[in-house]
């Protein structure tokens, strides 16, 4: 029953990840407040945990290094997901 509960909890945040940050670049993100990106990254933090990630960063962390990364390296015009996935492996998440 569990595991049920578990896969089924993971396709609705997949579902919600592709529905939400899949089309957003870098800058779209930026123009939102951060409590908006807070509703953006939860779910791609889950992800990240459901996948087995290691120390994967909270989200006013992962928020502020997304906004590094994007001034810094000029990433506005990348993917959300590809940018908090740098992000949050520049934070200290590992595969391991």
């Amino acid at each position: 029953m569990k595991k049920n509960l578990m896969k089924l909890f993971i396709v609705v945040a997949a579902f919600f990840i592709c529905t939400t940050a899949n089309a957003m670049t870098g800058l779209e993100f930026m123009r939102y407040t951060l409590f908006e990106q807070a509703d953006i990254l939860k779910p791609i933090i889950i992800s990240y945990v459901s996948q087995g990630y290691k120390q994967v960063p909270n989200w006013p962390t992962l928020a502020s290094e997304i906004d590094v990364q994007i001034r810094r390296w000029g990433l506005g015009d990348k993917n959300i997901e590809d940018i908090a996935l740098e992000a949050a492996k520049v934070k200290g998440m590992t595969m391991w």
